[in-house]
């Protein structure tokens, strides 16, 4: 399935990972004008086991745009309202704003694969629920 340009709802979406390269290697951009939200947190995930799945939940007020740092992730996204899940693979090439409400899971294909995730708040655990939303 290609990612590009698609809404997994009314209001995620994804977000361009520019690219510069030459002889040094890759620059891989993402500024402001590709973030929804002003950025008040960064986290990273690694070391993750072979197909194991991170994630598992949703946050009722906070954004987050996840994007790869290395590897493919795929996130299984079920938005709130009973919409249906749908499937899609993060490569670097592009990032995905997660909005409020959603459910989402992460598998990791290998070990090295780093997810990074911003988010627009500190993070609270009264803001998390851990089944989808209907």
């Amino acid at each position: 399935m290609n990612n590009q340009g698609r809404n997994i709802s009314e209001n995620s979406r994804f977000s361009d990972v520019y690219e510069i390269r030459d002889s040094r290697g890759v620059l891989k951009v993402l500024q402001g004008s590709n973030f929804p939200f002003a950025v008040k947190r960064i986290f990273w995930i690694t070391d993750v086991p072979k197909y194991e799945v991170r994630g598992k939940h949703g946050h009722f007020e906070t954004q987050q745009l996840l994007f790869s740092i290395l590897g493919k992730i795929t996130l299984e996204v079920i938005p709130p309202n009973g919409f249906e899940s749908i499937s899609v693979t993060l490569n670097g090439q592009e990032a995905f704003y997660l909005p409020p409400g959603h459910w989402v899971s992460m598998a990791f294909s290998t070990p090295d694969d780093i997810l990074m995730v911003a988010a627009d708040r500190d993070y609270d655990p009264t803001d998390v629920f851990l089944e989808p939303l209907k």
